[in-house]
């Protein structure tokens, strides 16, 4: 071996020490078990007429990350995303993370992913939230198409370091089966498609659009209930109609033929388009082993189109999510150190991919 070896070797050996101790911190801040003084600031923006959160470490920040939020109602200030905020920058990272309003207020409308992906361009190029240009992108749930999107484009691929995905979906219309079909999967999910694709390509009225939002507030308050015997009226044709096509079967199913058809066409865009992906932007597939909205075989099968692709990537499937929420067993030990590791991987992605972009 080379003495010109040596120094790459150390700093080979430095950068795994780095994300190993960004990821144990990361890992204690998110699950509350850090017990010193908080070593991070929230500062807001406003950027391109939307709120935008920065959190910052206190101590030299190894890198910037844009988190995409989901579709919940309360976006960026949903507990679980500041949670998530306080923890990357705990671990030292600078966390960006935008209010999407159409997310918020759950819909999916067919000039979403180029409203979001024209959001994260700007985010991007704002020295003032990413300093250098250069940013790992993270998204959980349907928002992973999102910055799938981004990293697509050549423009943009060039300012992003990694992407770390949260329950994402591969393929868009097997998702919409699961969410019409499945026994087990969350009302929710089948709940703000049918809105979405009722508000956008039909012209209900506002009785069973009234209706249809009371399902979805029940099931955000109480996923496992059945809504249509407590809050629907029979009675009521617009409201029985509906119970039809939440109850029925055979009314699921032609209901999910008819909201995968314009997945085809004009909600097209929602598909993963992973043979545009760069292949040197290196991916983090994190996912919930009994998520119910997103099952996990979707982080399966996009792994494997991403190694098709020739896509450095890494998938880690975890008991400690469900889909948004995560709770970390200590004493499942093995468990911790396979998410610790995977978690170790992305952020030393991070900062390895950044300098060598800023090297560039």
């Amino acid at each position: 071996m080379g003495f010109r070896a040596v120094p790459e070797i150390v700093a080979c050996q430095r950068e795994m020490i780095s994300g190993m101790l960004a990821a144990a911190r990361f890992l204690l801040a998110l699950s509350g078990r850090r017990k010193r003084p908080a070593h991070w600031q929230r500062q807001v923006f406003i950027r391109c007429d939307t709120e935008v959160d920065l959190y910052l470490p206190s101590r030299p920040s190894f890198g910037t990350v844009v988190f995409v939020h989901g579709l919940s109602v309360l976006g960026h200030r949903d507990p679980r995303v500041e949670q998530l905020g306080r923890a990357l920058a705990t671990a030292g990272f600078r966390a960006v993370i935008p209010s999407i309003k159409s997310l918020r207020e759950l819909w999916i409308r067919r000039d979403q992913p180029q409203q979001v992906e024209q959001l994260i361009s700007a985010i991007t190029s704002d020295e003032e939230l990413v300093p250098g240009g250069c940013c790992a992108l993270m998204a959980v749930s349907f928002s992973g198409v999102f910055v799938l999107r981004a990293a697509c484009r050549p423009a943009l691929s060039a300012r992003i370091s990694a992407l770390g995905l949260i329950g994402a979906y591969a393929d868009v219309n097997s998702v919409c089966d699961f969410l019409v079909n499945a026994k087990r999967a969350d009302p929710y999910g089948y709940l703000l498609m049918l809105r979405s694709y009722y508000a956008e390509f039909e012209m209900p009225s506002a009785r069973f659009l009234g209706a249809l939002e009371r399902c979805i507030e029940h099931s955000i308050s109480d996923s496992g209930a059945g809504p249509t015997e407590s809050i629907l009226d029979a009675g009521q044709p617009e409201e029985a109609y509906l119970i039809q096509l939440i109850a029925d079967p055979r009314a699921r199913a032609d209901m999910g033929r008819r909201i995968q058809s314009v997945f085809d066409a004009d909600w097209r865009d929602y598909e993963v388009p992973i043979e545009s992906l760069q292949s040197d932007v290196p991916v983090f597939l994190i996912h919930g082993r009994d998520d119910r909205v997103i099952p996990v075989q979707q982080s399966r099968d996009l792994a494997d189109r991403l190694d098709g692709r020739g896509v450095v990537n890494r998938l880690c499937v975890t008991g400690f999510l469900s889909h948004g929420d995560s709770r970390i067993h200590w004493l499942e030990l093995p468990e911790v150190l396979r998410v610790w590791r995977a978690f170790a991987w992305f952020f030393r992605c991070c900062q390895v991919s950044a300098k060598r972009r800023s090297e560039r």
